[in-house]
């Protein structure tokens, strides 16, 4: 999938990696380099491209005075370091409301983040920094940590919840 904004073709695309849909930056319409972020649907992968096309110059330069009608805005999350679209986190109760988004876990450039991963292992279980997560969609929260902490070298402790 290639996105071309008023006729000035912007540097980045879509494929579908497994059962993932991925967003890379494009060189002579393939993809290059690692991904800049995967995304459990298309939709999310979506809005991943929103946001850069937003944070790009020429993207407000080809667009004209206002945004074009359809044109979608993403919905993401400040955070220190940037800001995260609802797919760098394991608890989503509506992706409408940032403010329900819990654990993070990709960087702001989509990665993994050993860190953030260990963060997050801790608040599902004893707690990080005296935070425990009792909130909703626990479970579902664990199994998408292991889940990524298998895509990675970070091993998921040998505790048990």
């Amino acid at each position: 999938m290639f996105h071309d904004y008023g006729g000035d073709a912007m540097p980045w695309l879509i494929r579908k990696r497994d059962d993932q849909w991925c967003v890379y930056r494009e060189v002579n319409g393939e993809p290059e380099g690692d991904t800049l972020g995967c995304h459990d649907t298309e939709a999310a992968a979506q809005a991943q491209l929103a946001a850069l096309y937003a944070n790009e110059p020429e993207a407000a330069k080809s667009a004209g005075p206002g945004p074009e009608p359809g044109a979608v805005k993403a919905i993401t999350k400040s955070e220190q370091d940037g800001d995260h679209p609802a797919s760098h986190y394991l608890v989503v109760e509506d992706p409408e409301r940032p403010t329900t988004w819990h654990l993070r876990v990709r960087d702001v450039g989509g990665s993994l983040d050993h860190g953030l991963m260990g963060a997050a292992w801790a608040a599902l279980h004893e707690g990080y920094r005296g935070n425990r997560y009792e909130g909703p969609n626990k479970q579902d929260a664990l199994t998408k940590l292991r889940n990524c902490m298998n895509k990675t070298t970070c091993r998921c402790p040998q505790r048990r919840p």
